[in-house]
């Protein structure tokens, strides 16, 4: 999940904060994109902890849409860059802020995890964080670079480590902005052909790969940000359609491949196309003009998870860790229909309410500690 671009409290706030300071217009639709965005991420980690078998074939359908959703964060992250960065783009206050927003607590709420992991050397992924050699710089310095490396020690840290190296190629992105609109088009769909076959790496340990499968939707989302007002025109009117074709290949993949949930394997061996990545770079732009429509109305639900998006990223992994940890491999006893809208609400609604929690202890350094 990228980190998007600082959000203030309401609308008008950000709009007066523009004029004085000759910032970026605030878009409301995008600050709802992101609410939705957070929600599906953390849906997509439910489904395991409300024992969605996915039997059925509503129940592959249903999980074939949702997979995907860092696809989401990725592609907000590309628009703002363009619309919020570029304008005054300085690599170094940029980095700055990133490190200090993203990859601060990202190493703050990683220790406690990591050295849980170090003590108890649990031979999970296949022996990979084991020690091979005694002392200690091999039996704890290096499986801890490990972990931060890849984020295995919590399910969704995996993005932290790939988007950081993402926004550290920024001076390559304000060069590809700069580009004739054929070329960055020609880009973007050259890099999308060959991610759909990449696939994303297997466990998400290989940050190289992230990156390779992840960058045509970020440059995705700098290209609609370049063209928004003309998506915005000829777009309008047709999202039944193009949302049509996105329901398509989620019943392809469903019916035709017989395949469940994101694809994943090793960079260099033959596995057919990616469809969720497919699926989901054309759902972006498509549900960046169905918001647009939405651009002037006020909804608090959504205006407060994304305001807090970053916080429920990174809070929702202790929550869903706690949660396994009471559940200890027990059936729930309930449909995961129930189950599953039920625990991802759950697990959004206690995640905001640590990350809150947080804010009010830690105040201006909270967003250091926990994202928001």
């Amino acid at each position: 999940m990228a980190s998007p671009a600082t959000t203030p409290r309401t609308p008008a706030a950000v709009q007066r904060g523009a004029r004085r300071k000759g910032a970026a217009a605030f878009l409301n639709s995008f600050n709802y994109f992101r609410g939705i965005a957070i929600v599906v991420i953390v849906a997509g980690h439910c489904f395991d902890l409300a024992d969605w078998q996915a039997e059925s074939f509503t129940e592959r359908l249903v999980r074939n849409l949702i997979a995907g959703g860092s696809c989401l964060f990725v592609f907000i992250s590309g628009f703002l860059f363009h619309h919020v960065f570029y304008p005054r783009f300085d690599y170094r206050t940029f980095i700055a802020a990133k490190v200090r927003n993203v990859l601060s607590p990202y190493l703050i709420l990683s220790a406690l995890p990591i050295a849980y992991h170090l003590v108890r050397r649990k031979p999970h992924f296949d022996g990979y964080f084991l020690p091979q050699r005694q002392g200690v710089f091999a039996e704890y310095i290096v499986p801890a670079l490990k972990y931060l490396y890849t984020g295995a020690f919590f399910i969704p840290y995996w993005y932290i480590p790939f988007i950081m190296l993402m926004f550290a190629l920024s001076p390559l992105h304000v060069a590809f902005i700069r580009w004739r609109p054929s070329v960055r088009l020609a880009v973007v769909l050259t890099l999308l052909a060959f991610a759909l076959f990449v696939h994303r790496p297997v466990h998400n340990f290989n940050v190289l790969q992230s990156l390779v499968y992840f960058l045509p939707v970020y440059l995705l989302g700098v290209v609609c940000s370049q063209h928004r007002e003309w998506l915005y025109r000829n777009l309008t009117g047709r999202e039944p359609w193009l949302l049509t074709v996105v329901l398509g290949i989620a019943l392809w993949q469903t019916l035709g491949i017989g395949h469940v949930g994101n694809f994943n394997k090793p960079p260099f061996t033959v596995a057919g196309v990616d469809w969720v990545l497919l699926q989901k770079a054309l759902l972006c732009p498509v549900l960046m003009v169905v918001l647009h429509r939405f651009e002037s109305r006020h909804w608090p639900l959504l205006g407060l998870l994304a305001s807090a998006s970053f916080g429920i990223y990174f809070m929702h992994a202790w929550v869903l860790a706690l949660a396994y940890g009471i559940k200890d491999g027990r059936a729930l006893g309930i449909s995961p229909y129930v189950a599953w809208p039920l625990g991802t609400a759950l697990v959004v609604a206690l995640s905001v309410a640590v990350a809150w929690l947080a804010k009010l202890v830690l105040r201006k350094q909270s967003r250091r500690v926990v994202g928001w």
